[in-house]
């Protein structure tokens, strides 16, 4: 269905490097509100997810635009934004907004749907004029034609959509017709001729099956780190990777990507940027308040240095892993066990289980101040004040569920013990923000 978060989602997914979300969403409403405040990430994402329709003094200037002021809609279009699109994707943007259009059965086939031009939905294929022209008119149809709320998976539709213009499954033709997907449309007037393709789209299929089989078995021995590719994907797509999994899944179409997601039972995430985890370290910090877990002087590491993890892509993490602390609370019937002693996230566990109860509240101290005290933090080496922190963050997320209801066993990702370097320790910590805020 085409609405105002398919529309821009598809614009988002051919953004030049270094765009937000939020500055593009924003960049489309300052035509019809130049006071307009810049989009936080939220409100952008809710547009865009379908979850809330644009701003009034959107919806209001597109009521109040007329015919004689469409030329200056494609100025604009021009000037602020084709130049938030990739060159070489303007195309594919277009075909995909086509393919939005003509896949959406409530628009009838007579029906206006660029605006600007007055190209009906039955002659999108044959309809070749210039970019700025096509998108203005569309967006104006779509402000004016659709609720944005009707579809809560607008986005994800719209990247169905986009990976089959970029797998060809969606071309447009000499003759007018359009293949979509297993169909081949031919409008002729109002009636559509469907005349069904099954071997290019078995051809197709069977690529995909056979690029991502491939990739299973090269990649067999660390399976288990599957859910990390995601993560390596949405946050530093075209970065140069220490684990080779992680460039050969970045590298790979989008529609083999999400084949060997569903090869391993392993759901999708829906972020993207190289800083989309930051509303999630938030909340985080909030738990982090809410738990008591250190001094308040403490919280400004986790920003400034968390992320500073990432550098050190293959520092290996096992000396991390091993750290022990000794017990806060010492059960009698642990005694006949050689080592009680608990590692970060085992510290982390014990002091919000036990800070519930009323016997120990008050009486344990703080997991941040003991590890800023035991390991030196103020003075020790950048990297290990980042590895530490990611563990730190791992070791909360997975004790906080439990005393909600929830276990470790609901998070996808992959055991401590089975990661190796900070790079894996990095995307692992980000994985588990997600999952614990998203």
């Amino acid at each position: 269905m085409i609405c105002l978060g398919s529309y821009l989602s598809v614009v988002y997914y051919a953004k030049v490097n270094g765009k937000k979300q939020n500055e593009i969403v924003t960049k489309f409403f300052e035509f019809f509100d130049n006071d307009i405040y810049e989009l936080d990430n939220e409100a952008a994402s809710n547009i865009v997810r379908g979850v809330k329709n644009p701003p009034v003094t959107v919806t209001d200037g597109v009521k109040e635009l007329s015919p004689e002021q469409y030329a200056d809609v494609v100025d604009y279009f021009k000037n602020n934004i084709l130049n938030l699109i990739k060159e070489n994707e303007i195309t594919t943007v277009i075909e995909t907004i086509k393919y939005l259009i003509n896949d959406d059965d409530a628009i009838y086939a007579d029906t206006v749907v660029e605006v600007i031009s007055g190209i009906k939905k039955n002659e999108l294929a044959m309809c070749n004029e210039e970019a700025a022209t096509f998108l203005a008119g569309v967006y104006l149809f779509v402000l004016r034609n659709t609720d944005n709320r009707v579809e809560e998976n607008s986005k994800k539709y719209a990247e169905d959509c986009w990976n089959k213009v970029k797998e060809g499954q969606c071309v447009t033709e000499d003759n007018n017709t359009v293949v979509y997907e297993d169909l081949s449309i031919n409008y002729k007037g109002n009636e559509i001729a469907v005349e069904y393709k099954n071997r290019e789209v078995e051809l197709m299929l069977e690529r995909i099956d056979q690029e991502a089989t491939s990739f299973c078995i090269n990649h067999d021995e660390e399976k288990s780190l599957i859910p990390l590719c995601r993560v390596a994907k949405a946050t530093n797509l075209t970065h140069s990777h220490v684990r080779t999994m992680y460039n050969d899944f970045c590298s790979s179409t989008q529609s083999v990507q999400k084949r060997i997601l569903e090869l391993n039972e392993i759901s999708e995430i829906d972020v993207y940027g190289d800083s989309w985890w930051i509303e999630y370290m938030d909340k985080f910090l909030n738990d982090y308040n809410k738990f008591q877990l250190g001094e308040q002087q403490y919280r400004y590491v986790f920003k400034q240095y968390f992320y500073r993890l990432f550098y050190y892509g293959d520092l290996l993490i096992f000396k991390y892993r091993n750290q022990y602390f000794k017990r806060s609370v010492n059960i009698p019937m642990l005694a006949v066990f050689r080592n009680t002693d608990f590692d970060v996230l085992g510290l982390l566990d014990e002091y919000i289980y036990y800070s519930k109860d009323e016997l120990y509240k008050g009486k344990i101290e703080p997991p941040m101040n003991r590890m800023w005290r035991e390991l030196d933090f103020e003075g020790c080496e950048e990297s290990d004040l980042a590895a530490f922190l990611a563990l730190f963050i791992i070791g909360t997320c997975y004790a906080i569920p439990r005393s909600e209801c929830r276990g470790v066993g609901e998070y996808d990702t992959p055991g401590l013990s089975e990661i190796e370097t900070a790079e894996d320790l990095f995307y692992l910590a980000l994985l588990v923000l997600y999952e614990t805020y998203c």
